[in-house]
């Protein structure tokens, strides 16, 4: 989970942690979804980046078609990773 913007520190720690994960997803929301931007969406294949479209309305980003937008982004993230995820990281 991401929700810092790009510049910051913790964003730049999430990067270095997806360039080694074989089968990371993203979940990005807040500031987090300005890393759209930038070379997140090419880190990660889209259908493994999950964004906010609420936050990214509010902010002005617009994303890849592959990118996954879910509905209930809040829902759906929590059902994912209460359900397939054995290691979460929040930044």
């Amino acid at each position: 989970m991401l929700t810092k913007p790009p510049i910051s520190p913790r964003a730049r720690l999430c990067r270095k942690l997806l360039d080694v994960s074989d089968d990371a997803r993203i979940y990005l929301f807040g500031d987090g979804v300005y890393g759209l931007l930038g070379d997140i969406a090419f880190i990660l294949s889209g259908d493994r980046i999950y964004a906010c479209r609420e936050d990214m309305m509010a902010r002005g980003v617009a994303a890849r078609d592959e990118i996954t937008i879910p509905d209930d982004f809040y829902i759906s993230m929590t059902r994912d990773i209460m359900e397939s995820n054995n290691q979460v990281y929040v930044f």
